[in-house]
């Protein structure tokens, strides 16, 4: 999908790795100016990536101000979480796409196994896990299938209920 998207805007898919890979991985985008970035690389392309990335730390500040660790691990130290879209990016109007209830914060194995859709999270405080990832991830990881995530909000709910139904590869208890 990136591919297709960066040969309609008229850049090569190389060249875009090269600029993304110019970028600090710091939660700090805000604060990034110009990055250095290959001759090649058009200024409105380079201007659309920033924008891009200015977007993922406004959705990361509005994710912190309802997520304050992960819901798995228990991790609150937020330079060690990421800020996951419940419905993903590609699925999301340009709204939700920033709106903090659309957002966890998770460890990034967490992180991993909800984008994928091999775990999910009940609106009654359940960890949903798909089979497969049970018996071979989280005991070697040490999670507890079992534990309990906490409450979500109402809008939260909404965005878990279209990630059971569209992204979580296992049966949504009913």
């Amino acid at each position: 999908m990136a591919e297709a998207l960066v040969g309609l805007m008229g850049q090569s898919y190389y060249d875009c790795l090269a600029l993304l890979t110019a970028f600090p991985s710091s939660p700090d985008v805000e604060e990034v100016e110009e990055p250095e970035v290959h001759e090649d690389v058009g200024s409105t392309f380079k201007e659309q990536l920033i924008r891009a990335r200015r977007g993922q730390g406004v959705f990361r500040s509005n994710v912190l101000l309802t997520e304050t660790q992960c819901r798995v691990t228990g991790v609150s130290d937020a330079k060690h979480l990421r800020a996951s879209h419940i419905k993903p990016w590609r699925d999301a109007s340009n709204s939700e796409r920033l709106h903090g209830a659309n957002g966890l914060l998770l460890s990034p194995h967490i992180d991993h196994l909800f984008d994928q859709g091999y775990i999910a999270f009940s609106n009654a405080e359940h960890l949903l896990v798909v089979q497969e990832v049970r018996t071979s991830l989280l005991d070697k990881w040490g999670i507890d299938s079992g534990t309990k995530v906490g409450l979500f909000n109402r809008e939260q709910q909404a965005f878990l209920e279209y990630h059971r139904v569209n992204v979580f590869k296992g049966k949504t208890p009913a």
